[in-house]
């Protein structure tokens, strides 16, 4: 298979318990294709980069958000918990203190909604 770029001889972190760290990986289409040992690099053709023993890790992203800090609404106090299962649950909550509280305002950083 062609690939966009082979890269060798690293220790790659790769957050899977079951397969901690990696020597080797393979990006098309700036996707991942295969991550493993330098054995699993037979097949792939492309630029091979040889990182010397060099460690590499993903971005690491804080991905979870604090809901009701944002929402100006004036009944949402600090014990308030949104059970959030995704986002058609928080927009159930918003439009539930819509209809429960006619003509009250609402903001989120400053933005009226």
């Amino acid at each position: 298979m062609k690939a966009d770029q082979i890269i060798r001889n690293a220790k790659v972190f790769t957050s899977d318990l079951s397969h901690k760290q990696a020597t080797a990986f393979v990006v098309k289409d700036g996707k991942f294709v295969y991550v493993g040992d330098e054995a699993g690099l037979s097949g792939y053709e492309g630029e091979v980069t040889d990182l010397g023993g060099k460690f590499v890790m993903p971005g690491i992203i804080d991905s979870h958000v604090h809901v009701t800090l944002g929402v100006g609404f004036d009944y949402v106090d600090p014990g308030t918990d949104i059970f959030c299962d995704g986002k058609q649950n928080i927009l159930d909550f918003m439009a539930d203190h819509v209809r429960n509280h006619p003509g009250q305002k609402g903001y989120h950083f400053g933005l009226e909604v």
